[in-house]
């Protein structure tokens, strides 16, 4: 009876269980762990709330894949259901876990809800692994199955995906490069990559096994910068493609792409383009290579300068490729340069140049700027051009031509001296160049040139023309806006008469058609008896009209008699003349007649001249005064007539008896000395000039300043020889202090061989010190050798002659003593010659001679022309001698000590200069 009561009771129980019990949920965990990590999943009891679900017995056996997880233990088992109560056990070779447990009194346990009975721990390894319920038993207290469903956990493994995208072919933004997917929310700024030293930029990311992952690599940090996926390698989502990974069990690396494409970029050579500019005026914007490789960007790449005028870039493009560029002259389409037919593809209205390239590397041989190849052979040409009778301009000289595309301004000419302007410009051999000089920096400063020297141009003008010779080559000095060279000038002085005249406040002029008939623009100054002059300088062989001007406008013009005058063409009449070829005086006129004024009985014009060359002129003028204007040193001003000679015509009383003394400046202390041999006491505190005034117009013979006669001059021949030297195209020129030391003030002209020559005119007792120059600048001074030469500014040897008569240097070689062809002989073993003391000297000079054997010495004097002057022979024994010379016989100068020895050995040396003054 108690057994069946107790079956009865426990029924009633499980009856009345049945009615509150409620299913059990088992569930374990979804986890993700990096291979070697040891990780644990919870066994979870859900279904009955937090009263929970009573249970006696429970059976619970999973499975694993043994090659992504390890098992290692259970662990954590809940204090409701503790360890000692459970058996337990995991198999790493077939995959299972298994657990029972009992309630060791026979009795349930409630489980809350959510409770984890217990824990089994793992150790990750690559791959992908279910945790599959395959037994889930539990047991109410009558040991019944209580309902129970499972949910089943997994494991997945993190691998390491490394993304590769080549940025070889973009232009990288300066925000980078960046990686964005459903990994990242698509975000494109969360995963920038990194770029080592080639254009390959990557980025790693930890990715959970067997997982489909979607991405797109970024061209900057924002979505505009998204690759454009190809179909072909992309899958669909909208109006994109994506890229796509479903990322294996294990680490791994996904294959190199091209941004933009499916695959790698494609294999490339290094081309290199080069282009040599030499012909071309180079855009302050440098030099650039556009084409089909950069869209034809004028500006993306520039070339580099690497030797001369060449220009390179080294580009690396697609092998096996064609491309199509030109070569542009700045960083503007207006810079392209023009490719011949010949040697390029058609583009329209143009044509580019072609490469094809290969697998290999390509150097691309040099072309020309426009050019099929290199650049054509050149010939240097040197331009010339005389601007005497010109004003130059304050800008300069320039050249305008084909060569520079007309610039007036670009291409300036250098001063070579004497009003020769040069500049020496490359030209292609063969090829024509038209040009012009240019007075000025604007095309309205071109000079006019003749038809006859000239071709014509589009606006019916004429150009200079040539045509490149195949070596370099100096062409002909021509005169601006002439054919030829400049024809002399010479100084010529207009003398009018305006005593029958009232004479304007405005001065007297003179106008005519060497400018423009401008009635103000050269005044005349008035002489004294209202006769008033001007001295301009005139080109030789010209026919001059002119007039004079009472005033300072057209209104005061005189009326030139028919008879004396030249019909313009209109009724005008004008005074006329031709240029002779030396400076000329003109007959004074009376003002509107063809004749000098008549003068009032008793009177007589008078010129006095004075040579002002051995003085400094004062910047006051050179004047005259005396009794005549009662010793006013302002009122009578000199004319310089050219050469320094200056000259006045005074009209004075027939008979007088007249004092005088020139004036070099305008005040008393400007007062000539006059000699006593030719000087008269007087009133002005000197001794003075006197003249008795003749009957006729007389002009007096030039006298010196301070002198009573004209001064002495000799002509002195100075040549030079140039056999050694390569002449400057600006010449050979001759400075010194007889021209401020002006290197391009004295030409020196060519007799025909290598010896050139200049004449110059020495006053006596001047000293003449001289260096020749090779050009026209003064770095081009010679170097003159210090035994021939005499220091003259403290630093720099200067040749040195005192002329005492007309004279010719001959030529001696440039920079050096002597002859181009004569050398100097060694000194003899044994012998020593020193310095001559005194030097300079007045009357004797020793030599110091010190000789080991016995000698016959000669001692040669000469003068700087090579002449000799004295020969003395001396018997030297063995020993130190001190070789008296006797100069007293010698005038002042500079001369030269040879010596010859006649002993065992010979001995010739030029090796001693020697300066007497006194």
């Amino acid at each position: 009876m108690k057994k069946k009561l107790l079956i009865s009771i426990i029924l009633m129980m499980v009856v009345g269980l049945s009615v509150i019990k409620a299913d059990i949920i088992l569930q374990t965990t979804h986890v993700t762990y990096t291979p070697g990590t040891e990780f644990t999943i919870p066994m979870l009891i859900y279904g009955a709330g937090e009263e929970g679900t009573p249970v006696s017995a429970m059976n619970i056996i999973f499975t694993f894949d043994t090659t992504a997880v390890q098992f290692l233990q259970f662990v954590n088992f809940n204090p409701l259901v503790p360890q000692n109560q459970w058996f337990f056990s995991g198999n790493n070779i077939t995959g299972t876990v298994a657990a029972n447990w009992i309630e060791p009194n026979l009795g349930v346990v409630a489980i809350p809800d959510g409770t984890a009975v217990y824990y089994v721990k793992f150790k990750a390894k690559p791959g992908v692994s279910p945790f599959t319920f395959i037994t889930h038993e539990f047991l109410d207290e009558f040991y019944n199955d209580i309902p129970t469903i499972t949910q089943n956990g997994s494991y997945a493994s993190i691998q390491q995906v490394l993304f590769q995208v080549n940025m070889r072919d973009q232009d990288v933004s300066p925000d980078g490069v960046h990686l964005a997917g459903s990994f990242n929310g698509w975000s494109a700024t969360a995963t920038p990559m990194t770029v080592g030293e080639s254009t390959t930029y990557s980025v790693t990311l930890p990715l959970i096994s067997d997982s489909i992952y979607y991405y797109r690599f970024v061209n900057g940090n924002n979505e505009s910068g998204y690759e454009i996926v190809p179909a072909e390698c992309g899958v669909q989502a909208g109006d994109v493609y994506n890229r796509m990974i479903n990322n294996p069990g294990v680490d791994s690396t996904l294959a190199e792409v091209c941004f933009s494409s499916c695959s790698a970029c494609p294999p490339q050579s290094v081309v290199t383009f080069q282009v040599d500019m030499r012909d071309q005026a180079i855009s302050p914007d440098g030099v650039h290579l556009a084409g089909s490789f950069n869209n034809w960007s004028v500006t993306s790449t520039p070339m580099t300068l690497i030797s001369g005028t060449v220009y390179s870039v080294d580009l690396p493009l697609l092998s096996d490729s064609t491309y199509t560029y030109k070569f542009v002259n700045g960083n503007s389409e207006s810079g392209y340069e023009t490719v011949p037919a010949e040697c390029g593809v058609p583009d329209g209205n143009s044509y580019n140049r072609l490469v094809q390239l290969t697998q290999n590397d390509t150097i691309i041989p040099i072309v020309c700027f426009s050019y099929c190849s290199t650049c054509p052979p050149l010939a240097q040409i040197t331009f010339r051009v005389e601007m005497n009778l010109e004003s130059i301009d304050p800008a300069g000289v320039h050249i305008a031509g084909s060569f520079n595309n007309w610039s007036p301004s670009e291409t300036s000419l250098n001063n070579l001296g004497g009003g020769i302007y040069g500049i020496t410009i490359p030209a292609i051999i063969g090829s024509e160049v038209e040009y012009l000089f240019v007075n000025g920096n604007t095309s309205g400063d071109f000079e006019i040139v003749p038809s006859e020297c000239g071709v014509p141009d589009e606006e019916g003008n004429f150009n200079r023309f040539i045509v490149t010779p195949d070596n370099d080559s100096t062409l002909s000095v021509v005169c601006f806006s002439r054919c030829s060279v400049c024809p002399p000038t010479h100084n010529v002085t207009f003398r009018v008469d305006m005593a029958q005249q009232s004479i304007s406040p405005d001065g007297i002029h003179l106008a005519g058609s060497f400018n423009d008939f401008d009635p103000v623009s050269i005044p005349m100054v008035n002489q004294g008896n209202d006769v008033f002059s001007t001295t301009i300088e005139l080109v030789e062989g010209e026919i001059i009209l002119f007039r004079y001007v009472n005033g300072a406008d057209a209104i005061g013009f005189e009326t030139v008699p028919e008879a004396c005058g030249t019909d313009d063409g209109t009724g005008n009449y004008y005074r006329s003349f031709t240029v002779i070829e030396y400076d000329l005086i003109l007959d004074e006129v009376c003002f509107s007649e063809c004749e000098d004024c008549v003068q009032p009985p008793g009177q007589t014009d008078v010129t006095f001249m004075v040579d002002m060359n051995r003085e400094t002129v004062s910047p006051d003028g050179i004047h005259v005064a005396g009794t005549f204007n009662n010793w006013n040193t302002e009122s009578n001003l000199m004319i310089n007539q050219g050469n320094n000679i200056y000259s006045i015509m005074l009209t004075l009383n027939e008979n007088d008896v007249h004092q005088y003394r020139f004036v070099n400046g305008n005040t008393t202390d400007g007062y000539e000395t006059v000699p006593a041999e030719c000087g008269f006491e007087g009133n002005s505190g000197g001794l003075e000039r006197q003249i008795t005034i003749p009957v006729q117009d007389t002009t007096y013979e030039n006298v010196c300043f301070s002198s009573c006669s004209a001064c002495v001059v000799y002509e002195l021949t100075v040549q030079v020889d140039m056999m050694l030297e390569l002449i400057d195209p600006a010449g050979v020129h001759l400075a010194g202090n007889f021209n401020g030391w002006n290197a391009d003030a004295t030409e020196m002209i060519s007799s025909g061989s290598s010896i050139y020559e200049a004449v110059l005119q020495i006053y006596e007792g001047d000293t003449l010190v001289y260096r020749f120059v090779n050009g026209a600048q003064q770095d081009d001074m010679e170097i003159v050798p210090g035994e021939c030469g005499w220091i003259y500014n403290g630093q720099d040897y200067a040749r040195i002659v005192i002329p005492s008569t007309d004279t010719i240097l001959p030529g001696i070689c440039f920079s050096k003593c002597d002859s181009c062809t004569v050398g100097i002989e060694e000194m003899a073993e044994g012998m020593t010659i020193g310095e001559l003391f005194p030097n300079p000297a007045a009357s004797y000079v020793n030599i110091p001679v010190e000789n080991s054997d016995p000698i016959e010495f000669t001692v040669f004097v000469n003068d700087i022309t090579g002449k000799t002057l004295q020969a003395n022979v001396y018997t030297l024994p063995q020993g130190y001698h001190d070789v008296k010379l006797d100069i007293q016989n010698f005038p002042d100068g500079l001369y030269f000590i040879h010596y010859i020895t006649e002993g065992e050995n010979t001995f010739k040396q030029s090796a001693h200069k020697l300066l007497i003054s006194r």
